[in-house]
């Protein structure tokens, strides 16, 4: 993944005219997105992301450690060791604020960037489930 050019009109990512974010660089994965954003919280690192599979929002099934991988998909490793700073990173305004993450998204067969209620973090060997506030303790990645 290579950088866009520096903005030198001002106006930001948002509000730029001078053309230095006319082209979007795609990412290849999560990690991508730790040199586009200028995050090191975003690099690689021990932090697994597990987005629901999209199936799952109609038949949701509980999530344990036996069955993340069949109600879930991994997204990535972050560096990141902080659930609400992971959960906030992870918001697509946030790590993919023009999109440069879709291709990424579709390749895995998810259909979103947002980390959403549902979703799971795996740190430090713990797994949580983000609830409609703040999470829920699963198990730890030791346990079945």
């Amino acid at each position: 993944m290579t950088k866009t050019a520096e903005c030198v009109c001002g106006g930001g990512r948002h509000g730029c005219v001078c053309g230095a974010y006319d082209s979007v660089v795609m990412y290849a994965n999560l990690n991508d997105a730790a040199e586009a954003t200028d995050n090191p919280e975003l690099a690689v690192g021990d932090t697994e992301i597990w987005y629901m599979r999209p199936e799952q929002w109609r038949f949701r099934r509980p999530v344990t450690n036996s069955t993340l991988a069949q109600t879930h998909i991994l997204l990535g490793h972050i560096a990141c060791k902080s659930k609400n700073r992971t959960w906030a990173l992870m918001q697509g305004d946030n790590w993919s604020p023009r999109g440069e993450a879709n291709n990424l998204i579709q390749s895995k067969g998810l259909q979103r960037t947002s980390m959403s209620v549902g979703d799971v973090i795996v740190v430090d060997g713990k797994i949580y489930e983000v609830a409609p506030v703040d999470f829920v303790f699963i198990s730890k990645t030791n346990e079945k």
